[in-house]
């Protein structure tokens, strides 16, 4: 695959369910899958260059525009993340194994209300 592939119908992000505010920061990374240790991780990627990003190093993050416009121009990558930083004033909480196979929400639901956050 290349960086021209075009993206499938299925590739489209809801991005009005992540909020602006963080929309409007430059902390954005696209990521892929990859096996690690015998483990599939998602491994943070810069939209721009294409190497690793780092969640320690902000030259390596960019804009949610840069980051989205990457993923839906390749096939390349599964998603973009948000790469929360010391001086953030967001936070996040990782909740594995809560959706089924067809994205549905399982168990959490009462967590995402507690912290009027999304998913």
């Amino acid at each position: 695959m290349n960086l021209t592939d075009a993206p499938s119908a299925e590739r489209q992000l809801l991005i009005d369910n992540i909020p602006l505010e963080l929309r409007d920061r430059d902390q954005w990374v696209v990521w892929r899958y990859e096996v690690r240790a015998g483990k599939r991780t998602k491994v943070p990627i810069h939209p721009k260059f294409g190497w690793n990003a780092s969640a320690s190093n902000p030259e390596t993050w960019t804009s949610f525009a840069t980051a989205y416009d990457t993923y839906q121009q390749s096939q390349r990558y599964e998603g973009v993340a948000y790469v929360f930083s010391e001086d953030d004033p967001f936070c996040g909480i990782d909740i594995d194994d809560c959706l089924d196979e067809s994205g549905k929400l399982l168990w959490g639901e009462d967590l995402l209300e507690m912290f009027d956050s999304y998913c």
